[in-house]
């Protein structure tokens, strides 16, 4: 275990018959509310980013949340399920996205375009000619080079002439530095639903030749 505080990127949202919610945390005092033990009599349970706000407020409170783009896992639940969770630290590696306009780190899992945006200030990249300065609505074009690879070029679509296009690096992909961010197991009748901040990944008994481990 390390000494460092535990990212949190999502959160839980217990959904109930009556059209009410329990949230992990309140949304006017950002309070940090107990699972408790009523495991069941929900009609789903969801699990959703941050939004720049919300986590400023919660980390106010001493946790450690950070927004993100991440998408929301739904799990639509029958009230007499009963449903089990679990919530782990995992290392995490790889790449994510670096602002250089407010220096803060963050993941982007939506297919580009849309461009990623820093969920924290707003900055997206954009594309620039030489002659018609920025471009909003740059040509792409898939060039195969002699080794066979293939390179998408953008080209402006004002030059008459093939002109390719400078991208702004005001946001860049980086190595992220190792850390342990939180990874969630689910488990409900016949299956298991496990994720954390790359991966979404269900697990169905029915198809395996054992029952995975709880």
């Amino acid at each position: 275990m390390n000494g460092f505080p535990t990212p949190l990127t999502r959160y839980w949202i217990k959904q109930w018959p009556n059209g009410k919610v329990t949230p992990q945390f309140k949304p006017d005092t950002a309070e940090e509310v107990p699972w408790g033990d009523k495991n069941s009599g929900m009609t789903g349970l969801r699990f959703v980013p941050f939004s720049p706000k919300f986590a400023e407020k919660i980390r106010e409170k001493g946790v450690l949340a950070i927004p993100s783009s991440l998408p929301s896992v739904d799990i639509p639940l029958d009230p007499s399920e009963t449903v089990r969770v679990r919530r782990l630290q995992a290392l995490t590696q790889g790449s994510c996205y670096l602002c250089h306009n407010c220096k803060s780190m963050f993941d982007w899992q939506e297919p580009t375009p849309p461009y990623p945006a820093c969920p924290k200030c707003g900055t997206v990249n954009h594309w620039y000619c030489d002659v018609h300065g920025q471009i909003d609505d740059p040509i792409f074009f898939d060039r195969e080079e002699e080794n066979g690879r293939t390179v998408t070029e953008a080209r402006c679509p004002i030059c008459s002439d093939p002109h390719g296009l400078v991208r702004s690096t005001d946001l860049e992909i980086v190595d992220r530095p190792p850390e342990f961010r939180v990874k969630y197991n689910v488990q409900v009748p016949g299956a298991e639903i496990e994720f954390d901040e790359t991966n979404i990944k269900v697990l169905r008994s029915c198809l395996t030749n054992t029952t995975p481990t709880s």
